[in-house]
């Protein structure tokens, strides 16, 4: 077992053991404001996060754009390298989105490896219109990305005529808006303006919560919430 993922294991046993439901600090404890940081593609669960803030005493969380300022950091997937603790709160799945007047439906695992390599490059061949695809994915470095990359391309970027989204609500936006569309989001992002192509033999991925360090009595109870 390699040591991010004991790292990973040993913090989920340790809250699972720290999840009552009087696990709170006193209510006389002083406000503590905690820098959070959301990669855009765990930000579905920033309202969840403000309701479990205030039902936990003694913490007023404080949202912030640059991870290196945040004590806690909500993301999709693992980590590269973890060696901090790490709670699991949700699982979320991959999904491909297309516009809703886009009739296919379907795609194989071979075939969403090509259309992302530049392989497939017209609807037609995947049984839709005589259309040019117009791909749509994130920066390599983010966390939605790298798990596709991980799950479908064996790690490597997509075909480099891809058009980059800066999150998912924008993605959701491109391809609302163009029937050529073809797009990465988590299955619960897909609204109503689309359709979800499902990805056989995905596997949901773990949202995390990651201190920077062992997390006290509050936010053991933060944490704690987030994982009803």
């Amino acid at each position: 077992m390699t040591r991010r993922r004991a790292a990973l294991l040993l913090s989920l046993v340790l809250m699972a053991a720290s999840c009552t439901p009087a696990a709170s600090t006193p209510t006389d404890s002083p406000l503590r404001v905690v820098a959070v940081y959301f990669t855009p593609a765990a930000t579905s669960w920033i309202p969840a996060a403000y309701d479990c803030a205030a039902q936990t005493d003694g913490i007023l969380l404080s949202r912030t754009d640059s991870p290196s300022e945040a004590e806690v950091r909500f993301r999709l997937g693992e980590p590269p390298d973890l060696d901090s603790p790490a709670f699991q709160i949700d699982e979320a799945t991959l999904a491909l989105a297309v516009n809703a007047a886009n009739p296919v439906s379907t795609l194989s695992e071979a075939e969403v490896a090509a259309v992302f390599r530049g392989q497939i490059r017209n609807w037609s061949a995947l049984g839709g219109a005589d259309a040019e695809i117009h791909l749509w994915a994130y920066d390599e470095e983010t966390d939605i990305q790298t798990a596709f990359d991980d799950a479908f391309l064996n790690g490597a970027p997509p075909f480099s005529m891809a058009k980059q989204a800066p999150n998912p609500e924008a993605m959701r936006s491109v391809v609302a808006e163009d029937e050529a569309a073809l797009g990465i989001l988590l299955l619960r992002q897909v609204n109503a303006e689309l359709r979800a192509i499902p990805l056989n033999q995905n596997s949901p991925l773990p949202v995390l919560m990651i201190f920077n360090e062992e997390p006290q009595e509050a936010m053991r109870a933060f944490a704690a919430c987030l994982q009803r």
